[in-house]
């Protein structure tokens, strides 16, 4: 019923180059201890690094032990398991294929794994087995059930289920091998976390609605279409097409002014700028700042258009705006933020400027919306993942990066919510998952009071518009601590959460219930499309309140993008 040919073999002879090159996938379905000789082995390498993919179920880390690529290839070697016994597994990622449409809390009965060695941070583990809930495990907090990986010019898929008969005449384990096996054969695309803060269960449920003719949601989505129609004349974009070229020569390198800074009246030529905080200068728009944003809402608007209406013009401008930026050889940017936010007369380049990249996670967000659409090719995705890859390297290793990582203000927040997101995205799991670990104490602890003020940000002559900045970050923060198995949402405990403070705290000046007592030199209408967003995720987050009333109450023009749109 699936259009698969398949071939079921004990004959390992058959591991041949030209006899493997027939096939999209091998599988091998619980298989123990060595079951490929040396040609064999040769052959299977072979067809991975040509791009081959391979599904590997329950018994498939009880094999080939002394073969350390094989253990490479599959992720880990089996350990020991106790007796079969019903155990909950948590699905961590709903996007994967073999994972989409499982429960959040898997119950099933099975022979539960315990492995020898941890699993590479390349590695996306999609799914754990809660030690809670039988006896026996020896990994504790994060017990590895599925993952998924990218390895050697191939692709590798395994799950620890699969022991029992009953297995497979189960329909959800069924599901989730179904999904599995089509990731290894390529069926499903060269697999990355599609999304890291867009809940795209949300966007499906919204969709249902509209296909079942919801008349609410169908003005809504009319409303987007014309936006998405605007956006499709919107750009070309990129940093070569800026006449203001970096300090170094190099029209590729991004530059941006600081936003504050005003020519010296003083002086003859103006220099150095001064400073007035909260007063933007609008030469600042003569550089890159604008266009990157420009670019991150045209293709975050096409590809929420191409979601909801499968019309895949969107979906290959929102590509090919993308291109233009990230990778096309002659127009993409440098993997830098050497001269962001310079200073004329003062500096070509302050750490500040790394929070304007924050567009570059939502560009990334967008990108995962169009990638059912076929436009956005493997080798897109490669070279994507490696611009990526490289700017985060940057952010780690560059003075300027290390100096905003030292920032204690919003702009530390989201330099760690930056470098997690982009460790998520290129495979550094550990990495994200390390950063995540200290924010609660690093940034959370020292940025909110108990009572829900962000003293760091008041001090500024825009303190709401800086207060709901910051904690855009903190909730972007919480979402990717989910992808790690960390609650930020209910730190330091469910009754005192510091981020649910901190927008309560914000609300009745929102609702105009309370003047601000603190300066905000830009008034408080700019702030409404910052505020619902954020009620719309602690909607979903926390019980009590009824954070999504609020937001009928703050309705604007954005609300037609935040209903639709569920992410951070």
């Amino acid at each position: 019923e699936n259009n698969f040919s398949v071939d079921a073999t004990e004959d390992s002879s058959l591991f041949t180059p030209q006899n493997l090159a027939k096939y999209d996938a091998l599988v091998f379905l619980n298989t123990s201890g060595d079951v490929l000789d040396e040609s064999g082995q040769s052959a299977l390498k072979m067809y991975i690094r040509g791009g081959g993919g391979f599904a590997g179920i329950h018994g498939a880390t009880d094999t080939e032990y002394e073969w350390d690529w094989y253990r490479g290839l599959v992720g880990t070697y089996f350990d020991r398991h106790p007796e079969v016994q019903e155990a909950v597994i948590r699905v961590l990622d709903k996007t994967h294929p073999s994972t989409a449409g499982l429960p959040d809390n898997w119950v099933r009965i099975d022979e539960w794994y315990n492995f020898r060695h941890p699993l590479s941070e390349n590695i996306f583990i999609l799914a754990e087995i809660d030690e809670s809930t039988y006896s026996g495990g020896t990994h504790g907090e994060h017990h590895p059930f599925c993952w998924c990986h990218e390895y050697d010019g191939g692709r590798s898929w395994y799950t620890a289920g699969g022991h029992t008969v009953e297995s497979y005449s189960d329909s959800l384990f069924l599901k989730h091998l179904l999904g599995g096996i089509k990731y290894a054969a390529g069926a499903e695309g060269s697999y990355y976390p599609r999304t890291l803060l867009t809940d795209v269960d949300k966007l499906n449920a919204l969709k249902e609605k509209a296909d079942m003719g919801d008349e609410s949601l169908l003005k809504l989505l009319d409303a987007l279409y014309v936006m998405a129609d605007s956006a499709m004349k919107g750009g070309p974009f990129s940093v070569t097409y800026n006449e203001s070229i970096a300090p170094n020569g190099d029209g590729h390198d991004y530059v941006s002014m600081g936003p504050y800074w005003w020519p010296n009246p003083e002086t003859e030529d103006g220099l150095p700028y001064i400073r007035k905080d909260g007063q933007v200068n609008p030469e600042r728009n003569q550089y890159d700042k604008v266009p990157l944003r420009t670019l991150e809402m045209c293709v975050t608007v096409l590809a929420l258009a191409y979601y909801y209406s499968d019309n895949r013009e969107y979906a290959d401008r929102a590509a090919e705006l993308v291109r233009i930026w990230f990778l096309n050889e002659s127009t993409r940017m440098n993997p830098n933020l050497n001269y962001g936010q310079f200073i004329p007369g003062l500096t070509q380049g302050r750490s500040v400027g790394i929070i304007e990249t924050r567009s570059v996670m939502r560009i990334a967000e967008a990108i995962g919306l169009i990638f059912e659409s076929g436009v956005w090719s493997p080798g897109d995705y490669k070279g994507m993942k490696t611009w990526l890859s490289d700017y985060l390297d940057w952010l780690f290793e560059s003075d300027l990066g290390v100096e905003e990582s030292n920032r204690t203000n919003n702009h530390g927040t989201w330099y760690d919510v930056q470098t997690a997101y982009l460790a998520l995205y290129t495979g550094r799991k550990e990495c994200a998952k390390q950063i995540l670990m200290e924010f609660p104490e690093k940034r959370i602890s020292v940025q909110v009071m108990k009572n829900g003020e962000q003293p760091l940000e008041l001090e500024r002559t825009r303190a709401y518009s800086y207060s709901l900045l910051n904690l855009d970050g903190l909730f972007a923060a919480a979402v990717l601590g989910e992808r790690t198995g960390l609650d930020l949402w209910r730190y330091p405990s469910p009754e005192n959460s510091l981020l649910r403070s901190a927008l309560d705290y914000l609300i009745p000046y929102a609702l105009g219930e309370k003047k601000w007592p603190y300066q905000q030199l830009t008034g408080m209408k700019k702030t409404t499309p910052r505020m619902m967003k954020l009620l719309k995720k602690a909607d979903e987050k926390y019980e009590n309140r009824p954070y999504g009333e609020i937001i009928y109450k703050l309705k604007n023009d954005e609300f037609v993008f935040r209903a639709l749109f569920p992410g951070i």
